[in-house]
């Protein structure tokens, strides 16, 4: 299991996040879908990111947004990249 974001900050987007992509639909497993072997390598790792999002300190399990002043400068900054759009080939 990952543990980055015992330093990186790790929100509850992350799990929300990972849920949609393995489309495991809020299901982490049991003792019984263990112990009949029901149980999919993405629902372990979804159980496992759960149990280790409620370990942290809750200041690294909030959502910490920029502000929209520096949202719309990083914006302004990317759409006027003079490569946008491009790329090599």
């Amino acid at each position: 299991m990952w543990r980055g974001g015992r330093r990186a900050g790790f929100s509850q987007a992350f799990v929300e996040l990972f849920d949609r992509w393995a489309k495991t639909n809020g299901n982490s497993g049991n003792l019984m879908t263990d112990i009949f072997a029901a149980t999919t390598s993405d629902t372990r790792r979804f159980r496992e990111i759960k149990r280790t999002l409620k370990g942290l300190p809750s200041p690294c399990r909030e959502i910490m947004p920029a502000s929209s002043t520096e949202f719309r400068t990083w914006q302004a900054a990317v759409k006027s990249y003079p490569d946008f759009g491009t790329h090599d080939d």
